[in-house]
């Protein structure tokens, strides 16, 4: 069952996702990282059943690709689907595809650009880069022709 934090707690988290950010937008990547760690420690165990887990998985996985830290980024996305996301929920699978896309292993983005979008058709691309959409059609569509 998926509880809130407590108000201190929550209020706790937030200021260290945006202490973590505004790390980043410095450029001081191992001071960001520390901020996002401290983050994901405020939450009690079970961590991945409190309604704030999903959104913080995903901000240190973005965090971690944006630092080109591909392995880690990998880690933590992963870690989103011990929070159960709601079924035809793409957004785990987009989250991976572009890790694997960033990092180079193209036939692997395919594979989870593919399931998000059975999953959730084109709305799950929305609000990413074009590229990610536009590589996943043209690859599908080459496959399609075989």
């Amino acid at each position: 069952m998926v509880q809130s934090l407590e108000k201190l707690l929550d209020d706790r988290l937030r200021e260290l996702m945006n202490a973590g950010y505004g790390e980043v937008q410095a450029g001081h990547f191992e001071n960001a990282e520390k901020k996002y760690l401290q983050a994901w420690d405020i939450f009690p165990e079970p961590k991945f059943d409190w309604d704030s887990s999903q959104i913080t998985l995903y901000g240190i996985a973005e965090f971690y690709l944006r630092w080109r830290s591909f392995d880690l980024a990998l880690h933590w996305a992963n870690l989103v689907f011990k929070t159960e996301p709601l079924p035809g929920d793409g957004s785990p699978y987009l989250t991976l595809g572009i890790i694997y896309f960033e990092s180079g292993d193209l036939d692997s983005a395919f594979k989870n650009f593919q399931r998000a979008f059975e999953l959730a058709k084109r709305r799950v691309f929305q609000g990413v880069e074009k590229k990610y959409l536009e590589f996943y059609l043209s690859r599908a569509e080459k496959r399609s022709r075989r």
